[in-house]
């Protein structure tokens, strides 16, 4: 007998779990608060530990516009001209990334995922039951005891296992680890904004920028090491997206109209020589995002009797590594691995302990990799030691960026769940 799944969120963190709950077997309701769901209007990153996950739930990556990335170069921002400086910093030539990963590393626009994960999750077709996406539905507080959730509308929904996978403002922890601890907000943010790459061709000095390189990543960086620029292509290059990440204090109780934050990102690059102001300018004002970022110490569960703590829900981090996204389908796959035939609420709490050992060393410590307040990328000899202290030996990288990036593609987490299923016995 199959299990009824009640997942807060459809995020992608949500609709992942679902997917692979449905492949479980498993019945499966979102209940999400916004009506017409979507995701923000720009890239995420798709390593390959994310790519292989999409692709075994059976996204086809091709169909989402999935762009690969073969590289990253380097550019002085801060002289004129604008000057290269390196070339594939960390990442494997050319041609080599889904050879050495099994899968391969670009960037998917996030409403481009969300809408072809949402539609693999409540399909006819495929295996299992479709999913039931309830939109406009307030969660206010998590039960883990009698696996149940209540609503701002008065409506209790119970199930044999509720997955708290809505966000980083999410409260469901608290019926964890019982109290509240809110996620941190560092001296960090990020400015997304957009240009289609068609729209290039009337800022020749901008073309200049992506010319000859529309499947490698630029990254623009000058001495002041509190900022720097970041440039991907998207939707196989129909669109160039770009993210200034700034390690200063950003006001986070101002409501930011997006003309303000096209002038914030122009004062965080003010010394940043041309193109760069001009493509700026040369966006599209509606396209203008700032992402806030957030980030908490590890708490020390992520589950508690019926209740599972999913993603930023439950691991918050900084968007050092572009992991995410990742980390929220990594905790999604395994949990679907770690629930196949299970057919009794009561089998429940033993294959969750097996999720827990697998997750919570890994994400924990990619919360402490994430970290950084600078656009630097070396881990401080603090966070190492953190590191250290969440990470058995035999699964420590090199705290090193190529190794650490190495550590977080090669990462198989259903092949690791379906292994440590085998090694307890259980049949998955």
């Amino acid at each position: 007998m199959p299990l009824d799944v009640i997942i807060v969120g459809a995020g992608i963190g949500g609709l992942t779990a679902a997917i692979a709950l449905r492949r479980s077997r498993h019945r499966v309701l979102i209940l999400e608060r916004a009506v017409n769901k979507t995701e923000d209007g720009y890239a995420l990153s798709s390593t390959p530990n994310a790519s292989r996950i999409l692709r075994n739930l059976g996204v086809d990556l091709e169909k989402t516009g999935f762009t690969p990335w073969m590289g990253i170069d380097g550019f002085e921002g801060d002289v004129d001209p604008v000057t290269p400086a390196w070339k594939s910093l960390w990442v494997a030539p050319p041609g080599t990334v889904e050879e050495r990963y099994g899968a391969p590393s670009g960037f998917i626009h996030r409403a481009d995922l969300h809408r072809a994960l949402w539609n693999l999750a409540v399909s006819t077709e495929g295996t299992g039951v479709p999913v039931k996406i309830v939109e406009g539905v307030t969660v206010e507080s998590f039960d883990a005891v009698a696996g149940s959730v209540s609503t701002v509308a008065g409506e209790v929904h119970t199930a044999d296992l509720v997955i708290a996978a809505d966000g980083v403002r999410s409260k469901a922890h608290a019926a964890v680890v019982g109290e509240e601890r809110p996620a941190e907000a560092p001296k960090a943010a990020s400015i997304r904004f957009v240009l289609a790459s068609k729209d290039l061709q009337d800022h020749p000095a901008c073309m200049d920028m992506v010319k000859g390189s529309p499947w490698r990543m630029s990254y623009y960086f000058g001495e002041d090491k509190s900022v720097g620029l970041f440039r991907s292509a998207c939707r196989k290059d129909e669109i160039q997206n770009f993210g200034v990440y700034v390690y200063r204090h950003v006001d986070d109780t101002k409501i930011w109209t997006n003309e303000e934050i096209r002038q914030l990102a122009l004062e965080c690059l003010s010394t940043y020589k041309e193109p760069i102001p001009q493509l700026i300018r040369a966006a599209p004002e509606d396209s203008f995002y700032l992402r806030k970022t957030a980030h908490r110490e590890p708490l020390p569960q992520f589950y508690k009797n019926r209740l599972v703590l999913l993603g930023d829900a439950c691991h918050p981090m900084m968007p050092s590594y572009g992991q995410g996204a990742a980390s929220a389908m990594e905790d999604a796959a395994v949990l679907g691995v770690v629930l196949r035939n299970v057919h009794q609420p009561q089998e429940i709490g033993s294959r969750l302990e097996i999720w827990e050992k697998l997750r919570k060393p890994r994400a924990s410590a990619m919360v402490y990799l994430s970290r950084r307040d600078t656009t630097a990328f070396e881990v401080s000899p603090q966070l190492q030691a953190a590191v250290k202290g969440v990470l058995p030996p035999d699964q420590l990288p090199e705290l090193t960026p190529p190794a650490i990036v190495d550590w977080m593609w090669a990462y198989h987490c259903v092949e690791v769940a379906e292994q440590a299923m085998k090694e307890q016995g259980e049949n998955s």
